[in-house]
């Protein structure tokens, strides 16, 4: 694609229904008559709850892996899950983390000075 539409088309998008871009869905859940009928993402997740997978946030974090040259990305729903998603990620039990004074105060007062022993551990 030249590099003058890669903004306007980041990324393919094919809608079971022949839409021509992504709709917006607003609906909080979704239900299926059977689980073999359940539609999955392309990540093999079954789209039951919007809070956990929405059908409008994969092409969104596809179009934005596409536009950043990445393999993938992932898109949030509050900054609060994306610094928790990140710092939990990159933090290996007993490294210390260190955070700016600038930082979002409820993560910081999360990072008060105290061993982190790994999940289900603390």
């Amino acid at each position: 694609m030249p590099e003058g539409t890669d903004i306007i088309r980041a990324q393919y998008y094919n809608d079971p229904f022949q839409a021509v871009v992504p709709p917006v869905y607003l609906s909080a859940a979704f239900g299926y008559v059977s689980d073999e009928l359940a539609v999955k993402d392309d990540r093999g997740r079954v789209v039951r709850y919007s809070r956990e997978v929405n059908p409008t946030l994969r092409p969104l974090e596809r179009a934005v892996a596409s536009l950043e040259g990445a393999d993938d990305a992932l898109a949030f729903n509050s900054g609060m899950s994306a610094i928790s998603t990140a710092v939990l990620a990159l933090a290996k039990g007993g490294l210390k983390v260190l955070i700016t004074m600038e930082l979002y105060s409820l993560t910081k007062a999360r990072g008060k000075p105290r061993p982190w022993k790994g999940w289900g551990k603390a």
